[in-house]
C-alpha cells in the first residue's frame, strides 16, 4: 500500500526515517538532543524561511542522519549475510 499523505517533515528536505533516527539518537547523545530540540523547532517552516544558519544546521543535520542510515544499512546486509552462512 502506498501511503498518499504529505511527506513529513518535506519543509526542510527530512523524511520520516532520519526523523526516527533523529529521535532514537537524541535518547543517547548531547549533540543530537540538540539536533532534535532545533528540528522540532523549525519542523513546520519551510527551508527558505530558515536563516543562512539556519539552513545551513538542518543540511548538516540531514546529511548526518543519511550517513547513519546507510552505515547501518550496510550493518543489516552484512548480518543478513552471515545469518545465511551460518544457517
Amino acid at each position: 500500500m502506498t501511503w498518499l499523505g504529505k511527506v513529513p517533515f518535506s519543509e526542510i528536505g527530512m523524511d520520516e526515517d532520519k526523523y526516527t533516527l533523529l529521535k532514537e539518537l537524541a535518547e543517547d547523545s548531547e549533540y543530537w538532543r540538540s539536533a532534535y530540540s532545533f528540528i522540532e523547532g523549525v519542523r513546520d517552516r519551510r527551508l527558505f524561511s530558515l536563516t543562512v544558519r539556519q539552513s545551513n544546521w538542518v543540511m548538516t543535520i540531514d546529511a548526518e542522519l543519511g550517513v547513519e542510515l546507510n552505515r547501518r544499512a550496510v550493518r543489516e546486509v552484512f548480518k543478513e549475510a552471515q545469518d545465511e552462512s551460518a544457517g
